[in-house]
């Protein structure tokens, strides 16, 4: 199915957790030659693909089975008017990164890196209804790439034996990022005090969406709140 989906080799080995000599012992016993070199791009649209066509697999599914997953019971909503997978809908007026919004997600979650001309947007998590949120959002701008790997277990997660971690990065033009990507408290601070009610509150969504847990901030947002 791999080769169908013209998969590269470092590709599978990756995703495999094998080393080079070990999958092409495999390969050679299954006599499968391997000269593909498909960007992870089209691996995954190839995958999205393979989901709804053989598992009637679609965004709307995935998210309501994740509800359903952490005990959210997604009919009880319905049965009152309520849409619980309405967030779907609308992203895409998100997807400009000059918006104060991703200003907020790069304090907490996201994390933003600049190389080579370049600027990757990368976000790791265990959590489950995160993961689904960045692929969907990163996704109205472009197709991520993503990679898993396994994270030991931890005591805030006792009753987790293997947490697995996504990750999943977009790689931009420096062009196209406008905020900047280190900053102290004190001037992150003066920045804020410029902001009328409406930037403050993009900027706190950017925050929770992106799990703003693991942000701490020793001073109040503004004058008049707190967080």
């Amino acid at each position: 199915m791999l080769k169908d989906l013209s998969v590269s080799k470092g590709w599978v080995r990756d995703t495999l957790g094998i080393s080079t000599k070990t999958l092409d012992e495999q390969l050679r016993r299954c006599s499968i030659e391997r000269e593909s070199k498909a960007t992870r791009n089209e691996v995954v649209k190839g995958i999205e693909g393979l989901l709804r066509k053989e598992f009637s697999w679609s965004e709307t599914r995935m998210c309501e089975e994740v509800w359903q997953f952490i005990g959210v019971n997604v009919n009880e909503f319905k049965r009152h008017g309520i849409e619980p997978c309405n967030w779907l809908n609308g992203l895409e007026l998100l997807s400009d990164l000059k918006k104060l919004y991703w200003f907020g997600l790069t304090k907490s979650d996201l994390v933003i890196k600049k190389y080579n001309g370049e600027v990757e947007l990368e976000l790791k998590t265990t959590n489950s209804i995160g993961a689904i949120f960045f692929l969907t959002l990163s996704g109205t701008m472009k197709t991520p790439s993503l990679f898993i790997e396994w994270k030991r277990r931890t005591p805030a997660a006792k009753y987790v034996s293997k947490p697995i971690i996504l990750a999943y990065y977009l790689v931009l033009s420096t062009n196209d990022w406008s905020w900047p990507i280190e900053l102290s408290t004190d001037e992150l601070l003066r920045i804020l005090e410029d902001f009328g009610d409406v930037e403050l509150a993009m900027l706190i969504a950017g925050l929770l969406d992106g799990d703003v847990s693991d942000v701490v901030y020793r001073d109040c947002l503004c004058r008049d709140c707190c967080l």
